[in-house]
This record gives structure tokens, sequence and C-alpha cells, in this order.
């Protein structure tokens, strides 16, 4: 039989000490983890993104609902209807375009607007974040909104198309 002294001696269990230096071990892996699991920042970036190629999507159709409307959907000149510059039905890909149908966008010069525009020559519009840094303007390299015009081949008109690059957004 067992006295009741050594009892006592018998129970286990961990240290208040043992307990710490789990708890700051655990710590520290969640800390190395987090930042892969919860990047934030790259998803808010592409949902804004996703959000944009909407509203251009949106804004094209119904300019293009407009334009069919007054029989001008296959019309290969550029015309301005409602204050939108459009081709075959569809805005151009230029701020008298596509820029005059969506709200909020805007030029580099533009201190108001929440995204920066690079216009192509060949009816393609580039659209990123306004970066408050060098770090965040680098992100529109190829983390952003592009606008192409309808046109005209072979097989007939093509429209529009908007396409996301998020290959590096975060």
């Amino acid at each position: 039989m067992f006295s009741r002294g050594n009892r006592m001696k018998r129970q286990g269990g961990f240290t208040l000490i043992e307990l710490i230096i789990v708890m700051i071990i655990l710590g520290i892996l969640v800390a190395a983890a987090a930042p892969k699991f919860l990047n934030f920042q790259k998803d808010a970036r592409i949902a804004a993104l996703k959000g944009l190629k909407a509203s251009m999507l949106s804004a094209a159709h119904l300019a293009y609902g407009k334009a069919a409307i007054k029989a001008e959907e296959t019309n290969g000149t550029a015309i301005t209807l409602e204050g939108i510059e459009l081709i075959y039905g569809y805005p151009t890909g230029s701020m008298a375009g596509i820029g005059a149908a969506v709200t909020g966008i805007g030029l580099p010069a533009d201190t108001t607007a929440d995204w920066v525009v690079r216009v192509a020559s060949a009816g393609q519009m580039t659209v990123t974040f306004k970066g408050a840094d060098a770090a965040e303007s680098a992100l529109g390299q190829n983390c952003n909104v592009v606008y192409t015009q309808a046109k005209a081949d072979t097989t007939g008109i093509k429209p529009m198309s908007v396409t996301i690059n998020d290959t590096s957004c975060g």
C-alpha cells in the first residue's frame, strides 16, 4: 500500500513554465504561417479588380444597348452618343470612351480618381491602382484591368473585351 505522501508525488502534469514555452513556440509558428494564409491585401486588390471589370462590362453593355436603339451598333467609325465615344456600338478604349462610361477612373494627373489609366494606341486601356508610393505603383505592371475596344476582322465584328491581370497583386 502507498502512503498518502507517495500518492501526492505520483500525480503528473505540466508545470507553468512548460506551458508557457509551448505557447511561445505555437505563437512563433502562427506568426510565421499567418501571412501565407491571410494575405488580405492581395484578396482585396483582386476583389477591387473584379468590381472594376464588372463596372466596365455593365457600362459597355449599356452603351451598346443605346447604340443599338439608334442603329449605330455596326458603325465602324467612332461616334459620340450621350457623351461616350463608341465604335461598333461599344465604348472605345480611351478616356472619351470607356473612361467616360465608368465613373471614378482618371488619368495619372487626376488626383481625385482611385485608379490610374494608361491608354495604348491600339484601342486598349489599362487601369490599375493609384499607388501611395513607388512600391504600390509598381503593382500596375501585373495587377490591372485591360479594356480592349471592339473591332472588325474577316469573321465580323468582335465585341470589346475586359480582362484581369492579377499575377502580382500581392
